[in-house]
């Protein structure tokens, strides 16, 4: 028993019946080996379960980063929209101003019209 321990094989049990402190001494050592065998399994279950949490947050922040290149092209084409905008209102006002007449000519076409009519 002692051997297959020493190579890593925990399921390996003394079943020998000694008399005396040697069988507290067996007896011992087998609730150790149970205790070492369940303490692994908890382990290697809580290993899993931080495995599983991992990728899921590994998953979360890829989806947050396409969200966020997402939002961030949006935001840059909602800005190059916005300044185009700009640029015709500017455009539309230089030729607003350019064909502005004023009261007095506006007052001359009006009769001028007038006597077409």
């Amino acid at each position: 028993m002692v051997l297959g321990l020493s190579e890593g094989n925990l399921m390996q049990k003394t079943m020998d019946k000694f008399s005396g402190k040697f069988n507290d001494v067996g007896m011992a050592l087998n609730t150790s080996l149970d205790n070492l065998s369940s303490l692994i399994l908890d382990t290697n279950v809580a290993v899993h379960n931080l495995t599983d949490s991992v990728e899921q947050i590994h998953q979360g922040s890829q989806d947050l980063n396409g969200r966020t290149q997402e939002q961030a092209s949006f935001l840059e084409e909602s800005s190059a929209a916005a300044e185009s905008m700009r640029h015709e209102a500017q455009d539309l006002s230089e030729l607003v101003r350019r064909f502005k007449i004023s009261d007095k000519d506006a007052s001359q076409v009006s009769l001028t019209l007038a006597d077409k009519t």
